[in-house]
């Protein structure tokens, strides 16, 4: 029964995150998948960048979410592409790094705490 819960809770955020996440740069391309798993704390994502032939797989091994007075941070461990030259990329700018969630996402982002 948990595990049901949490499933639906899973795919409510993969939702409200790719909707998010297609809308920040749609001119570099377009999360095609996104799976999150809330309770190991983990992402995949299939991404289809302008130009390219095939998607990229992107994950996230481990997030951290962190409130911080009226804001809400995740933090990124881990974060590995199946392309070469994106995973060199990836572990440079995202890896280690917060990015604050807007507040629109705060009700929705919060159900992964």
């Amino acid at each position: 029964m948990l595990d049901r819960l949490r499933s639906l809770k899973d795919k409510a955020l993969e939702t409200a995150a790719r909707r998010y996440l297609n809308g920040l740069a749609p001119e570099v391309g377009q999360v095609e998948r996104l799976a999150l798993d809330t309770g190991a704390k983990t992402v995949h994502a299939t991404v289809l960048l302008r130009g390219a032939e095939a998607p990229v797989d992107l994950r996230v091994g481990r997030y951290q979410l962190d409130r911080r007075d009226e804001r809400l941070l995740v933090r990124l461990h881990e974060v590995t592409a199946s392309a070469p030259w994106l995973d060199a990329l990836a572990g440079r700018l995202l890896a280690g790094r917060e990015f604050e969630i807007p507040a629109e996402y705060h009700t929705v982002a919060t159900a992964a705490l």
